[in-house]
């Protein structure tokens, strides 16, 4: 099993005041999960606020809908918040209900535009941008400012275990045949992969036959003789003598 390492350095914050998200994140690699061992538990990502100290009051009037306010409504006050918000009373320039500030604090909008700020990478994506997770079977898109990420099992595909020992030979003078088989456990098809390939018999197993080989060569020898056949006359004749056989 998969072991987390130490977490990396805090990334630069989002803002320079009125509260950013800054993110550091961490790998599965003390020691790295190998075989069929677990993949480690827990985030690979970790998020804060960061610069909460206010900016500088700007005029309200220049962001359409905005109004000033001492303290502000709780959060999200800007697309920053919609991630990770704590809430601190700031003077500054707010937004109606239903309605965040821009990234660049310049206008008002409604959350479904604002960008996505991605932890792992600190890359910024557009608005129902899709991006594939590390695992090829699942994404994440951004909507509302935030990243949602899809988490369902990956197919795993069967593979097949080694082959058995051969079973003994115990008459190897007499066409006897030996098997081996193998299982498709190693590891067995799990959530829709495709099974092993080739063909399987009973229980999703392969049975492989020939005959036993022979080392040496297998002793060669008369057997007994058959009992005399009868007599072709009564009489004494040696051009017709009685046979017999053996094999």
């Amino acid at each position: 099993a998969g072991g987390w390492g130490p977490w990396g350095p805090w990334s630069s914050c989002s803002r320079s005041c009125g509260g950013g998200l800054r993110s550091r994140t961490r790998a599965c690699d003390q020691p790295l999960p190998q075989g069929l061992g677990d993949y480690c538990e827990g985030p690979r990502a970790q998020g804060e606020t960061c610069q909460v100290l206010p900016c500088p009051v700007t005029n309200c009037t220049a962001i359409q809908g905005a109004e000033y306010s001492r303290c502000g409504p709780p959060c999200p006050r800007s697309c920053d918040d919609l991630v990770h918000c704590v809430w601190h009373c700031q003077p500054g320039c707010y937004c109606p209900p239903g309605q965040v500030l821009s990234a660049d604090r310049a206008i008002c909008v409604q959350p479904g535009h604002c960008s996505c700020l991605d932890l792992l990478t600190g890359e910024w994506h557009r608005p129902g941008t899709q991006l594939a997770r590390p695992d090829g079977c699942n994404y994440c898109t951004c909507s509302e400012g935030r990243l949602t990420c899809t988490d369902l099992p990956c197919p795993v595909p069967g593979g097949w275990c080694p082959w058995s020992e051969w079973t003994a030979c115990t008459q190897p003078c007499r066409s006897q045949m030996r098997t081996r088989s193998r299982a498709c456990t190693c590891p067995p098809p799990q959530h829709g992969g495709a099974p092993c390939p080739g063909e399987a018999g009973e229980a999703g197993a392969q049975h492989q036959r020939e005959t036993c080989p022979s080392r040496t060569a297998c002793p060669g020898g008369w057997g007994l003789w058959s009992p005399w056949s009868p007599c072709s006359s009564s009489c004494t004749d040696p051009a017709r003598p009685a046979l017999r056989s053996r094999t």
